[in-house]
């Protein structure tokens, strides 16, 4: 929830901060600036922001007048150096990884190497959090990440720009070690002890299967709980989903993006065919594990024939939960860079609002339609897939209606959104006023332990599978 400016300016003039610093996507940099704008004129103290888009677009960040200082890469060695320089009254102009403004002029220090060890780190305070705000730990899930990094090069994500930042780019992917991850398990169910599930958000949880063949047994016996982890199809092998099942995962989230090859390929770099993707998710199914699937609609070169493959291929892997979301060119990506390069960037984008690639064979109410009635569309070729004859006929016949550009798109988005936003307002009050009844409809739903052939769908992250990990 965004802060109003009364409550936010009481709370920062009762702390009295020396310092104050704010972590932040692309997505809500415009909500930061607005904070940190309300810091300068209450009490005046050096602004710090740090994250995701200050590395991938630090000079976006370092422009803005509300920011002092902008964080690229790591940032708990730097800020520890900037605080201590702070308090013994000493310039702070040459710290590795910021960028300082000072009259309008920003200094540009070197980042330095990405921590390669990440043992080293200390454990995160949770004695600084108010339990009863969390969202996460109100439905007695513990979100972690045991890792940092992926070596991929997806082109829509982040990691391959935030990769670039560091001179020793090639250790980006990097893990606690198995016995340190588990401390740090341990640490976290201590200050929580109602936990009941644990949500690992790392990219690739079982990315090394040494590391996590060792870390699965340990697991096992030092914390046991039910646990949610990410994976990618093409590592997936009878040997580590065995040791997830054993282990105690009952949900995996795989990134399918798009079931166009040719999409899936060549625009956005995921080099996973669709029989890597089909025989992980049956591997899955035969092992009791859940699974669910991050989507999107609206990508470069795409349409709405294109997009019905990622439709049908969700309807043939089954999945128990599915993601959707709408592309959005984030700043340095290549995707973002492509989208530039071939003129389809809308005119009036904006990250906080639905605007979507200007693709005149893909235009926003045929997106907002694709997004809309993703589930339903699934459902049906689900239905469609269990019959013969009659059913393969239906399938060419729903193929011709899907696609057509006849359909009422724009008021097919109205009805869905008038029932869609009364579905999310009654989830919403389920889990903050009976968060146990939610958990128990979501197990139901999701599995725990036990896959179902069913499918439930969601466009976009809610549950607590996606809850924003503790810091």
């Amino acid at each position: 929830m965004v802060p109003t400016e009364e409550y936010f300016v009481e709370t920062v003039r009762a702390l009295e901060p020396d310092i104050v610093g704010f972590s932040s996507r692309t997505t809500i940099f415009d909500e930061v600036r607005r904070l940190a704008g309300y810091v300068r004129d209450t009490v005046g103290v050096p602004v710090v922001v740090g994250g995701v888009h200050p590395t991938i677009a630090p000079e976006l960040v370092a422009e803005a007048p509300e920011v002092d200082v902008t964080c690229v890469g790591e940032g708990e060695t730097p800020l520890l150096e900037l605080c201590d320089a702070l308090e013994a009254g000493r310039p702070y102009d040459s710290i590795p990884n910021l960028w300082i403004r000072r009259n309008g002029k920003i200094t540009k220090n070197a980042v330095r190497p990405a921590l390669e060890d990440l043992d080293e780190l200390p454990f995160p305070d949770y004695d600084i959090y108010d339990e009863s705000i969390l969202y996460s730990i109100g439905i007695f899930t513990g979100p972690v990440m045991v890792s940092r990094g992926c070596p991929y090069m997806c082109t829509y994500c982040c990691n391959h720009r935030m990769r670039d930042a560091y001179p020793n780019r090639k250790k980006y992917a990097r893990f606690r070690s198995p016995a340190n991850a588990i401390k740090y398990l341990k640490r976290l169910l201590k200050r929580f002890p109602k936990t009941k599930y644990i949500n690992f958000l790392d990219n690739i949880l079982p990315l090394y299967d040494d590391w996590f063949l060792e870390f699965a047994d340990l697991y096992k016996t030092g914390i046991g709980l039910p646990y949610a982890c990410r994976h990618r199809s093409n590592l997936v092998n009878e040997e580590n989903v065995t040791k997830l099942a054993e282990s105690g995962c009952y949900l995996i989230h795989f990134g399918v993006e798009s079931g166009n090859e040719e999409i899936r390929k060549q625009v956005l770099n995921r080099q996973t065919s669709q029989e890597q993707i089909e025989r992980a998710f049956a591997l899955c199914r035969d092992h009791g594990i859940s699974t669910l699937t991050y989507n999107m609609v609206g990508l470069p070169h795409e349409d709405k024939r294109k997009f019905l493959d990622t439709v049908k291929l969700n309807a043939k892997i089954r999945p128990n939960r599915m993601v959707l979301s709408v592309f959005y060119p984030y700043p340095h990506t290549a995707l973002h860079d492509l989208a530039e390069e071939e003129g389809i960037m809308a005119e009036d984008f904006d990250y906080e609002i639905e605007s979507y690639l200007a693709q005149p064979g893909f235009p926003f109410a045929q997106v907002n339609f694709c997004h809309r009635y993703f589930r339903s569309a699934v459902r049906w070729y689900v239905l469609l897939g269990r019959l013969s004859f009659p059913g393969r006929v239906a399938v060419t016949f729903t193929d011709f209606i899907y696609a057509s550009r006849l359909l009422p798109h724009k008021l097919l988005v109205v009805v869905a959104n008038v029932a869609g936003g009364a579905y999310e307002r009654f989830k919403r009050l389920v889990r903050r006023r009976t968060p146990g009844v939610y958990l128990w409809l979501r197990d139901k739903v999701v599995g725990r332990g036990r896959a179902r052939a069913g499918t439930q769908t969601e466009t976009k992250p809610m549950e607590a599978e996606e809850a924003t990990p503790i810091p």
